[in-house]
């Protein structure tokens, strides 16, 4: 199962109202540093109770694609399957606390860090998080700076600018040349800046 990245106006506002507290305290914490003495549990039940969640009551996303994933789960469960669960940037924060949840593999591309939020997505044990989650980021991604990472945790250099290193093109080609194909299949994109500047506006036009 693969889970995209925020698009939509909606699917913004959600990333704002999620990173938004974990964020916030991670500035404060660079003023005053509290925040990074306090135990992991009391980090995330402070997360949860100043969470927006009550105002964005009608734009929650994680619900529906939960439901999503247990019955793709039942059919994988059924066809004697392996299933596994991979997200980019907001997918990824998905994409863990569903291989939480449903104890099943789980690949985080580009997302921010889950420690603080178990609880706002009701996971009580970080556990299945860190013997389930795989997490590849790209060295200048901002986005990945957010929060700590659980789990196995990959970082690649990006040699592209700062602004495109979040972006799942420059990911996929950093990946590939990371890790290499036996097969010498290339991926239909350019490998330098112009082309994945292109590659990204030809796909927001």
């Amino acid at each position: 199962m693969a889970i995209r990245g925020t698009v939509t106006l909606s699917e913004l506002l959600y990333d704002f109202n999620i990173y938004s507290i974990p964020q916030s305290l991670h500035i404060f914490d660079k003023l005053t540093p509290v925040i990074s003495i306090l135990p992991d549990q009391v980090l995330r039940t402070l997360v949860k109770n100043l969470s927006l969640d009550n105002a964005f009551l009608r734009n929650n996303k994680f619900d529906p694609i939960l439901k999503i994933a247990k019955e793709f789960k039942e059919i994988s469960d059924a066809a004697d399957d392996e299933f596994i669960i991979a997200g980019h940037s907001l997918g990824g924060v998905f994409a863990g606390i569903l291989s939480a949840k449903l104890g099943v593999p789980g690949i985080a591309l580009s997302s921010a860090g889950l420690n603080s939020m178990l609880l706002r997505f009701g996971v009580e044990d970080d556990d299945q998080i860190r013997k389930n989650l795989t997490t590849v980021i790209l060295e200048k991604d901002l986005v990945s700076k957010v929060d700590k990472h659980l789990g196995s945790i990959n970082e690649i250099t990006c040699k592209y600018g700062a602004d495109q290193c979040h972006n799942p093109i420059a990911l996929l080609r950093e990946v590939y040349h990371a890790c290499n194909d036996t097969r010498n299949r290339e991926i239909l994109v350019d490998c330098s800046q112009e082309g994945v500047d292109a590659t990204i506006n030809r796909m927001f036009q």
